[in-house]
């Protein structure tokens, strides 16, 4: 699946991206850098003012990026689980079983 993203009015297929590389610039205006590296040689740079709005940036570019977390589930949860049910069960059988007895089936 292609997906592209907008970086500093660049579009960039995110496919395409090798790393991202945040650092120090030598402006004194704009002290902090993001460098994106793309497979084919490609470097998008973008010097910041502010290191807050650089790591902003990355962590945008990085949720884009990222899949979303699932949730995980143990062993606990799974035992959890089944024992409820396997009591649920048993619960009815013996309900079952006491119906039978009293001739209610």
């Amino acid at each position: 699946m292609t997906m592209f993203y907008n970086f500093n009015n660049s579009i960039i297929n995110v496919n395409e991206i090798s790393s991202v590389y945040q650092s120090s610039s030598e402006n004194t205006e704009y002290p902090f850098s993001l460098k994106i590296f793309m497979k084919d040689g490609m470097i998008y740079s973008v010097n910041y003012a502010t290191e807050k709005g650089c790591k902003q940036e990355v962590d945008a570019l990085t949720r884009f990026i990222s899949p979303p977390v699932l949730e995980l589930v143990t062993c606990y949860d799974i035992e959890r689980i089944v024992s409820k049910q396997i009591e649920k069960i048993r619960r009815d059988i013996k309900n079952l079983r006491k119906k039978i007895n009293d001739n209610e089936l």
